[in-house]
């Protein structure tokens, strides 16, 4: 028996199932409509201002406590939120290459913020340095979250930091010391 037939048997009436049909469509279309909105709300791309979901790297605000700064895997300078340890040491005319900065999500516990990646235009790394006369800070070439010291003279100075999401921030480092010594 070809079951795409039916059989002589049984008579179909198909009104009853076109009028529940119709009837159907539009809960149907308006369920669809409103999982539409919720995925699109939910899941959508969009930079609004939220802040940044740790694991994400996604662009936004960045929530962080605290932070530390690696160079070639050495951690340098810790900043736990309110007091900085260790600082960035450069000789005079030498360069501290590739120091990392990392965000910390501040419970303590050490875990770190993902910061957004490199296609990510609205935020970025911003410093303040008190003295650039005995240091210079240079963005590192195609590294959003990576800078060099240079050292210009012997003496100390320090900077702070500022993850930034467009024009403002919502941390700011302490006073990160830097030290210049004699070549």
């Amino acid at each position: 028996m070809d079951f795409r037939t039916r059989p002589p048997s049984a008579p179909r009436d198909c009104a009853p199932l076109r009028a529940r049909a119709l009837t159907l469509a539009p809960a149907r279309a308006l369920t669809f409509a409103l999982a539409l909105a919720v995925s699109v709300t939910a899941f959508g791309c969009s930079d609004d201002g939220g802040p940044n979901d740790p694991g994400s790297g996604a662009c936004g605000h960045i929530e962080a406590d605290g932070s530390r700064f690696v160079s070639h895997g050495k951690e340098l300078a810790r900043d736990d939120g309110a007091v900085a340890t260790g600082e960035l040491t450069v000789r005079e005319g030498a360069l501290l290459h590739m120091v990392e900065f990392h965000a910390l999500d501040g419970d303590g516990d050490g875990d770190e913020v993902l910061l957004p990646g490199p296609t990510c235009d609205s935020n970025f790394l911003a410093w303040t340095l008190e003295n650039s006369a005995i240091a210079q800070i240079e963005q590192e070439d195609g590294q959003k979250w990576a800078f060099n010291v240079r050292g210009i003279a012997q003496g100390q100075t320090t900077v702070t930091f500022r993850p930034m999401h467009e024009d403002h921030f919502h941390y700011e480092t302490q006073s990160i010391h830097i030290v210049v010594t004699a070549p």
